[in-house]
């Protein structure tokens, strides 16, 4: 059950994410980075209906009683008791799922827009707008941000006050540079946003 909720989890994580660029980001886009704990809480989202999905699925299939399959028995349990309550946990689920899909930055050759669950049509940047630089590495042996872990490499910069951090930007696949060499977006990014003479860190 495992194996194959894993499989279809990780086929649709990654199908949900190949379609963001296509439905809400510009054509020309050059990098997109999730909020720093979203792609974490995204991977849950996607998993546990697979999960449930795939033991249902068993069970039927094997015309088992959910006591005969220990491997399902609990995630049945769990679901079993959760009946009268199943409408609240579907809708906190499909919020929870609109929170993560649009809760992400996208970066252009002249803009920096951010998405937000308030905001899904985006705020736009100029480069211009851009206040400061930081980058670094992290350095705690457990965080739930992938990039504080230790030796993680960041870049943050901030913008009407707000600090957004790229740590792994999906990449325009259009742009065959981007694929041959890692953090190349960031380094070209970087070096517009210096060449302005933005304060860096």
């Amino acid at each position: 059950v495992m194996l194959l909720a894993l499989i279809l989890g990780l086929a649709g994580i990654i199908g949900v994410m190949a379609y963001i660029p296509e439905l809400m980001v510009p054509k020309d886009y050059l990098f997109i980075e999730q909020g720093p704990v979203t792609g974490e809480i995204l991977i849950w989202l996607v998993m546990i209906p697979v999960i449930l999905l795939c033991s249902l699925l068993i069970l039927k299939i094997s015309k088992k009683s959910a006591e005969e399959m220990e491997d399902v028995n609990d995630i049945l349990l769990i679901w079993n008791l959760l009946k009268k309550w199943r409408p609240l946990v579907i809708l906190a689920w499909l919020i929870a799922m609109y929170c993560c899909l649009t809760n992400f930055t996208a970066v252009t050759p002249d803009k920096i827009i951010c998405y937000s669950p308030w905001r899904p049509a985006g705020i736009e940047y100029e480069y211009s707008d851009v206040e400061f630089i930081k980058t670094g590495f992290g350095n705690k042996h457990f965080s739930i941000a992938e990039y504080k872990k230790k030796g993680s490499f960041f870049y943050q910069i901030k913008v009407s006050g707000k600090t957004i951090t790229f740590h792994a930007p999906g990449v325009n696949e259009d742009i065959k540079r981007y694929g041959e060499h890692t953090y190349l977006e960031l380094e070209e990014f970087d070096r517009a946003l210096v060449g302005l003479e933005i304060p860096k860190e």
